[in-house]
C-alpha cells in the first residue's frame, strides 16, 4: 500500500487511520489486538515510506480505565506524532455493552477536561504544520467564491508575505476577494481550507503558493 500510495499519481497522499490510543493497557481494554510499538513503527514507515503524506486519527478519551498516566501517554503520542488532522472523542457509555459494564468508569467533567486537553494539544500541531507549508506550492481542488462570513472566520496569524493587516497587531481577517479551494487530505465541513487571493476556474485543480495561514487555514495565491 504505501509503495502505491507513492507512486501513483490518481491516489491521495492521504492515509486514516482510527488509532482510538496509544497506551498499551488502553489498547488491550479496547480490544485493538495491537501494541504501542507496532503503531509507532507503522506511522514511521508510512512517513518514510510516502513524503509529504497527511496523517489522520481519531482518539478515545475517557474510556473505562483510563487513569492520568494513560491520558498523559496519549498527550505526549499527540504532541510527538504531530497528525496533520486529529479528532478527540470522549467515551459514551452504553448499557448492555462490555465497556459500559467495566469497572473504572470515568466521571463526564474529567472526559471533557481531557478532550478539551487533548485538543489543544493537537491545536499546537495543527498551527505548526500550517506554518510548515508557508512559501510551499500546493495542488487544491477549487470549490467556490469565499463568502463575507467565510473570510471574516479566517483570522491570519503570518503576515511575512503581505498579506493586508487587520487592526490588531498580530491577527486580522481576509479582505478582498478569496476563493475556497481544499488540498488532498482535506474534508469537506471538518477541516481547515484553502483561501486563495486571484482568479481560478471553478471546480478545477489548480496549484497555489501559500502566502500564510489561520490556525487551522492556509492563505494562497494563484500561480
Amino acid at each position: 500500500m504505501i509503495r502505491t500510495v507513492r507512486e501513483c499519481p490518481k491516489v491521495a497522499r492521504y492515509v486514516d487511520i482510527p488509532l482510538q490510543h496509544i497506551h498499551e493497557n488502553m489498547l488491550e481494554r479496547m480490544r485493538r489486538e495491537t501494541s504501542q510499538q507496532y503503531l509507532v513503527d507503522l506511522l514511521r514507515r508510512i512517513r518514510a515510506g510516502v513524503p509529504g503524506i497527511a496523517l489522520r486519527t481519531t482518539l478515545i478519551v475517557g474510556f473505562p480505565g483510563e487513569t492520568n498516566a494513560c491520558f498523559e501517554s496519549l498527550l505526549d503520542f499527540i504532541r510527538e506524532t504531530k497528525f496533520e488532522r486529529l479528532g478527540v472523542f470522549t467515551y459514551s457509555r452504553q448499557e448492555g455493552t462490555r465497556a459500559g459494564r467495566m469497572a473504572g468508569q470515568i466521571p463526564d467533567r474529567i472526559k471533557k477536561q481531557r478532550r478539551d486537553l487533548a485538543m489543544a494539544a493537537q491545536h499546537e500541531v495543527a498551527t505548526r504544520v500550517a506554518e510548515s507549508f508557508v512559501g510551499r506550492e500546493l495542488k487544491v481542488l477549487v470549490e467556490k467564491e469565499a463568502s463575507a462570513k467565510e473570510l471574516k472566520g479566517a483570522r491570519i496569524n503570518s503576515w511575512e508575505h503581505g498579506l493586508i493587516r487587520g487592526e490588531e497587531q498580530h491577527a486580522g481577517h481576509l479582505k478582498g476577494r478569496y476563493l475556497v479551494a481544499r488540498g488532498e487530505a482535506d474534508a469537506p465541513d471538518i477541516d481547515g481550507r484553502v483561501y486563495i487571493r486571484g482568479r481560478l476556474p471553478l471546480g478545477e485543480f489548480a496549484h497555489v503558493k501559500v502566502l500564510g495561514h489561520t490556525d487551522y487555514d492556509l492563505i494562497a495565491e494563484a500561480k
